[in-house]
Parts: structure tokens; C-alpha cells; sequence
């Protein structure tokens, strides 16, 4: 480092080839985490905080078909969980139903016990068939050029949204969803394929945000 007469410290040379490359693959990475995570900590190129929107996975594996020098800006972002229990606690109450009339009934010892355990192993198969569904079925993630969405679990579609293509994003949000903060977000992209769907997302609003603003600066390009 070579100081000036003023004293101020005059900025090192700028890198060249492949150092410049890499500097400009660090500073872009930088900058859509940072937008992506808005007032969160950023820690090792994930959003940490204790208040971070339902749904997102910022440990999730990063999708295995990314081009060159492309980033991930939201991690994989799953349902909210409120699709879970909307489907849980119904079937819940039918088996607590189920018990108090098995119970009711006067039946013997014998009969109340394979009751009982028949009602238990159809609740605990039904409640890990919903988690399954809810967490693996459709899943969004969000890079610096893309829009990734995925659906299916024994057969997995996936459907991709270039940024530059992205002509508006919309959410919609009822009572319940403005309470517990996730709503629909409808993704509209130039082309044939129109406008994608995806519903129950935590914190609809951070994700079109980040879309229109990585969209917008896609065509700035």
C-alpha cells in the first residue's frame, strides 16, 4: 500500500484475469444476498436471523443444475406450514371421535386395545403421508437469473422463469394468510407459458419483491 501526501491511503490496484473474474462473481453474490436477506445477519452466504418468514430452508442444498457463475438468492423455499396443519388437525379430531366412541361402546379389554392402536398407526401414517406432500411436493427458489419451481414427488416437474422474461409478479393474501404472513405469489413471464402459481409461501411479499428487483436489473444488463 502507498500512501498519498494527504495522508489517505490510495486503493490497491484493481485484480485482472481471472482474479477480476472472481472478484466480480464475489461482489455480485454480495450484493443479491444482501437484497435477498434485507436486515438479516448474513452468515457463510445464508440469511440467519430468529424471525426469518416461514418456509424458507436457508440449509437446503443448493439445485443441482446451476449455470456458470449463477447464485442463489432466496433458498429453497417450501410451503408454509399452515398447509400442514390445515390438513393434520381434522383428521386428528376424527381419531380422538373415534376413540371416545370406541371407548363408549363398553367393548372388552382386547377390542379397545386393537381399536386403539388401529386409529393410532392410520393417524401417524396419514400425518407422515401430509408431511411428505407439504414439504417435498412443490418447493421455489430464487438464483440472479432464474426462477425455479419444482412440483411432484415420485415424479418431479420443474418449470424455469428467466428473469429477463419476468413481466410482473403479484401475491394475494386472505385474512388468515395477512395474520400468519404467507399467501399466493403468481409469477408473469413473457411467452406461451403466461403466469405461474405457486401458493401457501411464507412472506409472499419479500419473495415478489426480490423477483421485480432481480428482473428489473436482469434487463438493465
Amino acid at each position: 500500500m502507498q500512501r498519498r501526501r494527504s495522508g489517505d491511503w490510495r486503493d490497491p490496484p484493481a485484480p485482472v484475469g481471472e482474479a477480476n473474474r472472481r472478484r466480480a462473481v464475489s461482489l455480485r453474490r454480495e450484493r443479491t444476498w444482501s437484497q435477498a436477506c434485507g436486515g438479516w445477519r448474513r452468515t457463510q452466504n445464508r440469511c440467519s436471523n430468529d424471525n426469518v418468514p416461514d418456509g424458507y430452508n436457508p440449509n437446503a442444498a443448493m439445485p443441482r443444475h446451476l449455470m456458470e457463475g449463477e447464485t442463489i438468492v432466496l433458498p429453497t423455499i417450501h410451503r408454509h406450514w399452515i398447509l400442514f396443519v390445515q390438513r393434520v388437525v381434522p383428521a386428528s379430531l376424527l381419531a380422538i371421535v373415534a376413540l371416545l366412541i370406541l371407548f363408549l361402546a363398553g367393548r372388552g379389554v382386547v377390542v379397545r386395545a386393537l381399536g386403539t392402536t388401529a386409529i393410532g398407526l392410520a393417524l401417524g401414517v396419514w400425518i407422515l403421508i401430509v408431511w411428505i406432500q407439504w414439504w417435498y411436493a412443490a418447493t421455489l427458489t430464487l438464483t440472479d437469473q432464474r426462477v425455479l419451481l419444482e412440483r411432484g414427488i415420485i415424479v418431479r416437474r420443474s418449470k424455469v422463469i428467466p428473469l429477463d422474461r419476468v413481466q410482473d409478479a403479484s401475491t394475494r393474501q386472505g385474512p388468515m394468510g395477512r395474520l400468519l404472513n404467507y399467501g399466493d405469489i403468481e409469477i408473469d413471464a413473457a411467452g406461451p407459458r403466461g403466469a405461474e402459481l405457486f401458493d401457501h409461501v411464507g412472506a409472499p411479499e419479500v419473495v415478489r419483491d426480490q423477483v421485480l428487483i432481480l428482473s428489473d436489473q436482469m434487463r438493465r444488463r
